[in-house]
């Protein structure tokens, strides 16, 4: 389920943000929120979308990964490792000096 749910959640967010009305004006808040702004669309509004948005989508990843292992008290810190892991290993790749440990 997890395998064919990310594709599809992938897809509809693609399709959401590049082409609805929703989509263009977050990607413009991003750009240049004073120009929005200036436009009169009601940022606050906006960005509460954006982070509810947000909200049930780590909501739907985690009800989701449920099914495949039950939860319990110790979850976060697994997940938590897995995810700092990724980030420290992402950041050295886009490291542009070489890592050596003479530095």
């Amino acid at each position: 389920m997890l395998i064919a749910a990310g594709p599809v959640v992938l897809l509809v967010l693609h399709l959401v943000l590049w082409r609805t009305r929703f989509g263009r004006l977050v990607r413009a808040a991003t750009q240049d929120r004073a120009m929005v702004g200036a436009l009169g669309v009601n940022q606050a509004l906006l960005f509460t979308a954006v982070f509810t948005a947000g909200s049930f989508l780590a909501g739907l990843g985690g009800a989701l990964q449920l099914a495949r292992e039950p939860a319990n008290l110790g979850m976060d810190l697994t997940v938590l490792g897995d995810a700092f892991v990724v980030v420290v290993v992402a950041a050295w790749a886009r490291s542009p000096a070489p890592i050596s440990p003479r530095c």
